[in-house]
């Protein structure tokens, strides 16, 4: 994860942009200049503060990862049954995961 180098950047607004522009245009199609001018940030500041493109992506994925394994075990421990617990987690009956401007929905 990118440390926090430049005050007025906020990793979790530029990584909220991220999110938002890879929903929009797709992970491919994505520029760094989209996510930079999501953000209110240069391109300059975008790299310094991640290094690269790929870098970008892979905090947004780690951090919407993490959230969504949080969401699933709050979800699952509602179940104090281990037989219940294990029949819903194979039936497909998955949670939904709370929308915070990610990739979530």
């Amino acid at each position: 994860m990118p440390q926090q180098r430049h005050p007025g950047v906020e990793l979790d607004a530029v990584m909220d942009a991220a999110a938002s522009c890879y929903l929009r245009f797709g992970v491919a199609k994505t520029t760094a200049t989209d996510i930079a001018q999501a953000a209110g940030i240069s391109r300059a500041t975008l790299y310094r503060r991640f290094g690269t493109h790929e870098s970008i992506f892979l905090a947004v994925l780690t951090r919407e990862s993490a959230a969504m394994a949080v969401d699933a075990e709050v979800y699952l421990a509602r179940f104090t049954d281990p037989l219940e617990r294990n029949d819903v987690q194979h039936q497909g009956d998955r949670p939904t995961t709370r929308a915070r401007g990610g990739l979530r929905g």
